[in-house]
Formats: C-alpha cells, sequence, structure tokens
C-alpha cells in the first residue's frame, strides 16, 4: 500500500523497448500483486532492488532478460 521509487536492479531497458517491458510488467505484476523488495543500494533518490511475486517467486528481472537491448548495470 506503498508508493517507491525504485530501479530494477542490474537491468537498464533501451528507452525503445520501455513501452514492451511495461506491458510485460503490467501483464505479470497487476496492480495489487503481493510483492517482496529486496534492496540492494541506491541511486540518487532511487532505491535498486529486485523485486518479486510473493505468490510464485517471479522476479521482474527474469521476465525481462528477454530483451536483446537490455544493458546491465549492476554495482559489484
Amino acid at each position: 500500500n506503498r508508493s517507491l521509487y525504485l530501479s530494477l536492479y542490474c537491468i537498464d531497458i533501451n528507452e525503445n523497448e520501455k513501452g514492451k517491458a511495461t506491458e510485460i510488467l503490467k501483464k505479470n505484476f497487476p496492480r495489487g500483486t503481493k510483492v517482496k523488495i529486496k534492496p540492494y543500494g541506491s541511486n540518487g533518490n532511487r532505491l535498486l532492488a529486485k523485486i518479486f511475486r510473493v505468490d510464485d517467486q517471479t522476479e521482474m528481472t527474469q521476465l525481462l532478460n528477454t530483451f536483446d537491448s537490455l544493458d546491465k548495470n549492476c554495482m559489484n
């Protein structure tokens, strides 16, 4: 029931693919989906995190790995 400003950890979608990525996430994480947030740090005022569905442990970054234009932005 909270709004957070965050970026997905270790992923950066090409500007041309953001529409498709948004649709994939809306389909798999519809409004009201219970999620678990695993924080990895911050980038300015945004939390860097991995986000998992509570019911089946689906993770957002794994869903988005289908994009060829995916850039990794890991802070390892």
